[in-house]
């Protein structure tokens, strides 16, 4: 992790500047979209251990977003989490979902479906392993991208354990701790996130891999299949 919170926005700033420039090779994006780095907001420190997007006002141009990283969690920031946030929320992620939603000559439906959300996460955490390449410099960086996956399976793990299981709260936290090895107060952090969004985090990997899936079986070439992945707006699977 970088030793203050102002060091750990100087990286995500260099990283996304190569994130961003990538991203823009892949998938048609208006040149003058952009995606600052701010700290986390307020209502959501105690739910957003690492980081996470937020997209801009839709009727406003140039098309802003912002990715934010948990300024009162930066020992727990470590360099692997902030080059994955520039890919997950980022570019291409969660930031290219939102300007391509604005952009788009789709229906409105598919711009703001309900059911959108294994399509949008399982997009994004399929960019963080498509992408790697980025950091080819970092050779940790593919283990920490497999790290990363153990992560959100063990997040449907949890869901499982509070919603049908009837595990509590404090062995959730233990689990991270002990599977993950995440300190007691990122693990608490996490586990609140699974509170607040009944189920969401189950969708990460299923998701995804539904998506490289299907990737695989009709041969798509990795940019046409992150074009088309963009292009959809938010649809269900099905």
């Amino acid at each position: 992790p970088a030793d203050t919170a102002d060091e750990m926005y100087a990286l995500a700033n260099s990283y996304i500047k190569r994130t961003r420039a990538i991203a823009h090779e892949y998938v048609w994006l208006p040149e003058d979209e952009q995606c600052v780095v701010s700290t986390v907001p307020l209502q959501l420190k105690v739910s957003y251990p690492w980081g996470g997007y937020e997209g801009g006002y839709r009727f406003k141009n140039p098309i802003r977003g912002r990715m934010f990283l948990n300024n009162y969690n930066v020992p727990a920031i470590t360099n692997g989490w902030i080059k994955i946030n520039c890919l997950h929320e980022a570019y291409p992620g969660h930031h290219v979902q939102h300007v391509r939603s604005i952009t788009d000559p789709i229906p409105e439906t598919m711009k703001i479906g309900s059911k959108n959300v294994p399509l949008h996460e399982g997009t994004c955490l399929r960019t963080e392993r498509a992408f790697e390449f980025v950091y080819a410099e970092d050779p940790f960086y593919p283990l920490f991208v497999a790290y990363r996956r153990h992560h959100t399976s063990v997040r449907i793990k949890v869901d499982l354990w509070l919603r049908y299981f009837g595990k509590t709260i404090g062995e959730a936290v233990d689990l991270y701790v002990e599977e993950l090895g995440f300190d007691r107060n990122t693990a608490r952090l996490q586990v609140q996130a699974h509170i607040n969004d009944i189920g969401y985090f189950t969708s990460y990997y299923y998701g995804m891999k539904k998506l490289c899936e299907w990737e695989k079986l009709y041969g798509y070439d990795k940019k046409s299949f992150t074009q088309l992945l963009f292009s959809v707006g938010g649809v269900s699977l099905e």
